[in-house]
This record gives C-alpha cells, sequence and structure tokens, in this order.
C-alpha cells in the first residue's frame, strides 16, 4: 500500500470532473485519504457528494461558481459534512486560526508540525488560484495543483509562488481529536 505522501500520486484535474480549484484542492485531499490515486468512477461519487453538500445544485448557478468560485468557509462546511459522511476521522479547520495557535509563522513552519495525513489549503494570493500542499520536510514542499496539466510536484520552501500564499483564509485538513 502506498504512503499517504506518495510523490507519484496522481492528483485530479480540473476538467477531469469539473472546474473550480477550491474543490479540487478539497477533493485531492479526500482522494489521497481515501487512496484513490485512479478511480475516477470513485472519485467522481465524492467529488458529487462534495458539490452536494456545497448546494451547488441546488442553489448556486454554474456560471456564478465558475466566475467567483466558493469561498474557503464554505468549502470547510462542505469538506467537514462530507468526512463524516464517509466515516474520515478528520476535520477542515481555518488556516490562519490554526497558524496562530500552533504559532508556526510561515507555511513551511506549519507544514513541519502536520501528521503524514494532513495537508493545508492554500490560495495562491497573485493567482487566485487554490492548491492542496503537504509534506513539509527537508527544506521541501509537496503540492498538488489540480491546474492542467494536473500535478504532483516537490518544490523547495523558497520558491517565489509559496511565498504569496494567503496564509490567513485558507484551509487545514487535521486528522479529529480522538474521543
Amino acid at each position: 500500500m502506498r504512503a499517504f505522501g506518495d510523490p507519484k500520486f496522481k492528483p485530479a484535474q480540473q476538467g477531469e470532473l469539473d472546474a473550480l480549484c477550491g474543490v479540487y484542492a478539497a477533493a485531492n485531499f479526500l482522494f489521497r485519504r481515501l487512496r484513490l490515486s485512479e478511480d475516477c468512477e470513485k472519485r467522481r461519487a465524492h467529488f458529487q457528494r462534495l458539490l452536494d453538500h456545497l448546494g451547488a445544485r441546488k442553489k448556486i448557478t454554474v456560471f456564478r461558481v465558475c466566475e467567483d468560485g466558493f469561498k474557503s468557509g464554505q468549502i470547510q462546511a462542505a469538506f467537514n459534512k462530507t468526512a463524516r459522511d464517509l466515516g474520515l476521522k478528520v476535520q477542515a479547520r481555518n488556516l490562519g486560526s490554526v497558524l496562530k495557535k500552533r504559532n508556526a509563522g510561515d507555511l513551511y513552519g506549519l507544514l513541519s508540525s502536520l501528521e503524514d495525513n494532513e495537508a493545508a489549503m492554500v490560495r495562491i494570493e497573485n493567482e487566485h488560484h487554490w492548491i492542496l500542499v503537504h509534506s513539509g520536510r527537508n527544506d521541501r514542499i509537496t503540492l498538488d495543483d489540480a491546474y492542467p496539466p494536473a500535478k504532483c510536484v516537490e518544490v523547495s520552501k523558497s520558491v517565489k509562488r509559496l511565498k504569496a500564499a494567503d496564509l490567513v483564509n485558507g484551509l487545514v485538513f487535521l486528522n479529529a481529536p480522538s474521543h
């Protein structure tokens, strides 16, 4: 069985299921957690469940969502409902509050404090684009970017693109506390 942080993992690509980077970042976390590297049928079912929890089919027009995207709070609520439905012991939390609580000064500091099966969804400010980042080890950060072509790449923590990350409005996908 592959480890969660396997760099050969194939992230879902925008356009494979829909065209929303924030939803894809959350979906790629679910797919990693469920070890669904290439099962498109199961990916689509879980993606649809996430969209259902976002209310995309009932209350929000496709045009508006594609133009404006979803806010991280909307994705957080939908992700948490989807994770509960699937029996996953994981919760999405606000990135800014987790950074403050863990006293992590930057994205790399936060990633270094996460468990191997935890990750963060960050927005690259100047690109208005969400990506999933994980595995902050040895001055490297692994990221899943759904923007075509979808890729899982390992980059230096000093990469300029990550320095432009919005560290307030993103999400952190954390293991749920044991009761």
